[in-house]
Parts: C-alpha cells; structure tokens; sequence
C-alpha cells in the first residue's frame, strides 16, 4: 500500500511502509501512551509514515514526528496495481496445495 502525502506548502510526496515501519509505529504508540490493539490508528499510521520516511532520508535532520506532522495537511493510501489483498502476485505462483486425499484430517486408516 502506498501513502500519498500532501503538506501545508501543497507539495506532495510518497512512500510505501514496510512491516519495520509498522512495528516502529507501535513501539512509539506505546512509549507515547496512545493505547494499543490499533486504539489509535491515525497517530500510528501516521508514524509509520514518517518512519518510512525517516528511514530513507526524507526527513530534515533532527526533525521530531510532531514537527513532521504538524506540516502535513493530509495523507491518503492508495493500493498500487498488484496490491490488491490475496491476489495471486501476493502469493508467489497463486497455487494452493491440493487437498490431503482423505480429507482434511489426513489419510484414514486402513
């Protein structure tokens, strides 16, 4: 999934976090008090982002997550071709195993 980010001075800019960002995300939110289990899923979201961004070096130096966002003026997500939830590109080849012959609990005794 990608991030489309538009800040105040109208310039735009895009990432795609990865799972490091997502988890960086959540040990932020919990140092932060913001709860867990996703109780905050702008502020975590939000993170993730800059993480991605911070990352990469996309970020001035030195510039905190609440300086960051204080110059975004909105983020959008977007799902770029092939992104698509259990799509086969997803899952390598799209095959799925065959079934076990007798069933799903494995072969019967004979």
């Amino acid at each position: 999934m990608s991030v489309i980010i538009t800040y105040t001075d109208g310039t735009t800019q895009s990432c795609q976090p990865t799972l490091f960002d997502t988890i960086q995300a959540e040990k932020y939110a919990t140092s932060q008090g913001w709860g867990s289990g996703g109780t905050s899923v702008i502020a975590t979201s939000s993170y993730a982002t800059y993480a991605t961004l911070r990352r990469r070096g996309l970020i001035q130096t030195g510039q905190t997550f609440e300086q960051w966002a204080q110059t975004v003026a909105r983020m959008d997500t977007s799902q770029a071709a092939g992104d698509e939830v259990g799509t086969p590109s997803d899952a390598g080849s799209g095959d799925l195993p065959a079934p076990l012959p007798d069933g799903p609990t494995g072969p019967s005794t004979i």
